[in-house]
C-alpha cells in the first residue's frame, strides 16, 4: 500500500490507514518537523481491529519534532511492531509515540527497544487510547516514562537522553548529525534487515 505524505501544513507526515494486510519497514531515514498547526500524529500507522495483518518494523530513524501538542508517532491496531534504534527528538511534543490498546495487548508481536527520547518537560510519554470499544479505562491516558517502560514492556535499553546536532541548537538545527559526545552515537542493537545507515555507511560502524 502507499505511504501518503500530506501537506507541510497538516501533522501527519506520514499517515497509513490500512483496511487490509500491509507491511511496511521504514527505516534509515531523517524526519524533520517545526511548526505544524495541526494537531494529530506525526507518523502514523492504523490498521484494522479484526487482525487483518498490519506490521510496522521502524528501525534507525532519527524525527526531530519542535511541534508542540501531538504525537511523534502513533500506532493504532497493529498487529506486529517492531520499533527499534531510533531517535525521537519531541521537547514540545504532547507525548513520544501513542499506542493503543490493541497494539499493546492483543498485537501478535511487540518489541520497542533501543530508542532515546527527548519528550517535554512534564514527562508526559505514552498516550494510551483505543478508539472502538475494547479500551479498558474508556478514556485517553497521558503516562509518564516510568509507567510506559511497565506497561509496554519497554525494553531496558531505551532510555530519555539529551541530543547535540551538528547543524546548531536543539531548537534551531538546520543539519540532524549528532554532535561528537551526543547521545545516540555509537549505540542500539544491530538489525541484520538494514546494513547501511541514511548516508550509505556500513552497520555498525
Amino acid at each position: 500500500a502507499a505511504i501518503t505524505a500530506l501537506p507541510s501544513t497538516n501533522a501527519n507526515l506520514i499517515y497509513v490507514d490500512d483496511g487490509a494486510a500491509g507491511h511496511y519497514e521504514i527505516y534509515d531515514n531523517v524526519f524533520v518537523q517545526k511548526n505544524f498547526v495541526d494537531a494529530g500524529g506525526y507518523v502514523n500507522f492504523i490498521g484494522d481491529q479484526q487482525r487483518l495483518g498490519v506490521w510496522a518494523k521502524v528501525y534507525n530513524n532519527t524525527v526531530y519534532n519542535t511541534t508542540a501538542n501531538l504525537m511523534s508517532w502513533e500506532f493504532y491496531d497493529v498487529d506486529s511492531l517492531d520499533f527499534r534504534n531510533n531517535i525521537v527528538y519531541a521537547p514540545n511534543a504532547w507525548v513520544a509515540m501513542g499506542i493503543d490498546y490493541y497494539t499493546e495487548i492483543l498485537g501478535s508481536y511487540k518489541n520497542i527497544d533501543y530508542n532515546k527520547y527527548k519528550v517535554n518537560n512534564t514527562n508526559s510519554f505514552a498516550y494510551m487510547q483505543e478508539p472502538w470499544e475494547n479500551h479498558p479505562l474508556g478514556n485517553p491516558e497521558t503516562i509518564g516514562w516510568t509507567t510506559w517502560k511497565s506497561r509496554m514492556g519497554e525494553g531496558t535499553h531505551s532510555e530519555i537522553a539529551t541530543f547535540s546536532f551538528v547543524g546548531g541548537s536543539e531548537f534551531s538545527a538546520n543539519s540532524y548529525k549528532l554532535n561528537t559526545g551526543s547521545s545516540g552515537i555509537d549505540e542500539g542493537t544491530t538489525i541484520s534487515s538494514v546494513a547501511n545507515d541514511y548516508e550509505g555507511t556500513a552497520r555498525p560502524l
